[in-house]
């Protein structure tokens, strides 16, 4: 099943309860979860709530696990939350394949200057971006 910006948000609670992901997520979603709300409205909830690692945990993991399964504008919600340089970092290298120059622009954004050790890797080749 693909998610897409319009998609009820219940389906993807029921995705995400069939997939046994972090209780913690699921009592939040469905605590948000109303008739008619769609992924995309519940997506716009979460970017407004202040970020914690918390949230950034589950965002790195829904683009680690589930990134084939959402639209681009999920996606960038997901990775619009991601605040952390290393996490940025590690979402840029391992899923290069997978992400859109937008999502690759706000994810250099993130750790550009932060990381300098890990940013002299990547243009050494010593560290390498995944590719297809």
């Amino acid at each position: 099943m693909n998610f897409t910006w319009n998609t009820p948000f219940k389906n993807w609670i029921t995705f995400c309860e069939q997939e046994n992901v972090c209780e913690r997520a699921l009592v939040w979603m469905r605590d948000l979860d109303e008739d008619g709300l769609t992924f995309g409205q519940a997506a716009e909830i979460y970017q407004s709530q202040p970020s914690k690692q918390s949230s950034q945990c589950w965002a790195a993991f829904v683009i680690a696990k589930y990134r084939k399964k959402l639209d681009a504008k999920l996606r960038l919600a997901f990775i619009k939350k991601i605040t952390d340089p290393m996490i940025a970092f590690h979402i840029y290298c391992d899923y290069a394949p997978d992400i859109t120059s937008e999502e690759e622009l706000y994810l250099e954004g993130v750790f550009k200057n932060k990381l300098p050790n890990a940013e002299k890797q990547l243009l050494d080749g010593s560290v390498k971006r995944v590719e297809e």
